[in-house]
């Protein structure tokens, strides 16, 4: 999951005012191949058990699709539009899959490449974050890009007057590289309590120390904001569940007070706390996303029926900003609610938010997966990722997925 390696294309659709948008541009990555080939195996088993009854929730799937097809119709460009659908229906037929059968995989190859894929993002991103530049070379084809602190358009943070690259990964931007460590080591906290061997213990206190540092040097605030609230409220409910049953084994006393501690000395370090420290509502970022919830609103109101048109955001930002006569930025608004509302108009926001009221009612019951659930969503709320980029698509597909199939009935 964490590559990005494709080849990406470029038809007029993918060109806003002469300029190449990488989020309108179709590209096949190595992780589409390999989606399909599960998909087409799992559809190829299971042909013969597929029966299909016409009930509430293909109505529901039939009425979203046949909508989404009149609103791209309707949009400024169809291109664009049908290529987003594509990649919806790609990520739809992955989170019923993982919906459907990651109750009966293999876990510990599950959590066997979750550890693989938090070690390498997280001893390439610090590598990064020292040389504050990519290290190309063979990481190229694990889908790292170059660049350099010069690189035009790279994420970097103010801390005391000085530029300092955030690390990458193999990720397009520190946030998602950021969301990618912060949904792993929270499933990786979730295996703790079921280890028994001293050894695994201490080996996953490591791999969570390191995931953790490495997160905290992408220096995405929301991220680790919601990987300390998410961590401690875990250690909390452990803590409270252990102690409710008259039964904690000192090594969970040990565990919890070595986690508190790290946390509170992992985000006091100088460039996190800088970081946390220097924020205010006039920073760049900020301002920025404030004008793109405005546009967004504005995208909305022009009209609410249909929005844009599915993937059509860029394709009508450039009018709305130069109507307001605002600073020109290309980039979807963040907020994955906002961005359904301007694209999809009031149906596809009430589709997206009853799709996520659904999950919560399944899992309402599983606190663990509960405190998971809510710090997804929270980032949701500040970014795009999640709906806009090939890496967080897969995030939300699986975790969504996954949350589904730990229920005892998937409906």
């Amino acid at each position: 999951m964490p590559t990005q390696l494709g080849k990406h294309f470029w038809p007029d659709f993918s060109f806003v005012y002469g300029v190449r948008v990488d989020y309108l541009s179709p590209t096949f990555y190595f992780t589409d191949l390999i989606i399909i080939f599960l998909c087409f195996f799992w559809i190829f088993e299971s042909r013969k058990k597929i029966k299909i009854k016409f009930n509430i929730k293909i109505f529901l799937f039939l009425s979203l699709f046949l909508f989404l097809i009149l609103g791209i119709s309707l949009s400024k460009s169809p291109g664009s539009g049908l290529y987003g659908l594509v990649k919806l229906l790609e990520f739809l037929i992955l989170f019923f899959y993982t919906a459907k059968n990651f109750r009966n995989l293999n876990k510990k190859i599950i959590f066997s490449t979750i550890f693989a894929g938090v070690l390498f993002e997280s001893l390439l991103s610090l590598a990064q974050y020292v040389s504050q530049s990519s290290l190309n070379g063979i990481f190229y084809f694990f889908g790292e890009r170059s660049f350099n602190s010069q690189t035009p358009g790279v994420a970097d943070a103010t801390l005391n007057g000085q530029l300092v690259l955030r690390p990458y990964g193999t990720f397009p931007h520190p946030n998602v590289l950021a969301a990618y460590l912060y949904i792993s080591l929270y499933s990786l906290l979730l295996i703790f309590p079921r280890i028994e061997i001293k050894f695994k213990k201490l080996f996953l206190w490591l791999i969570l120390a390191i995931g953790t540092i490495a997160l905290f040097a992408t220096l995405s605030r929301i991220v680790i904001f919601v990987w300390a609230c998410s961590a401690l409220s875990y250690l909390i409910f452990l803590f409270w569940k252990k102690t409710r049953i008259g039964f904690l084994k000192k090594i969970n006393y040990v565990f919890l007070f070595l986690i508190l501690i790290f946390i509170v000395l992992s985000f006091f370090t100088i460039p996190v706390f800088q970081r946390f420290a220097q924020t205010s509502f006039s920073d760049e970022s900020l301002v920025q996303r404030e004008q793109l919830v405005n546009d967004s609103l504005e995208m909305y109101g022009n009209n609410p029926l249909f929005g844009t048109g599915l993937n059509n955001f860029l394709i009508n930002l450039p009018s709305i900003e130069k109507k307001q006569k605002q600073s020109f930025y290309l980039q979807p608004v963040h907020n994955i609610f906002l961005l359904a509302l301007s694209e999809l108009g009031i149906p596809g926001f009430l589709y997206l938010s009853g799709f996520v009221v659904y999950v919560f009612l399944k899992i309402r019951k599983q606190k663990k997966l509960l405190i998971l659930f809510s710090g997804i969503i929270a980032l949701g709320l500040f970014d795009h990722y999640f709906f806009t980029l090939q890496q967080g698509q897969i995030l939300f597909s699986l975790t969504m997925g996954a949350f589904l199939s730990s229920t005892k009935k998937i409906g």
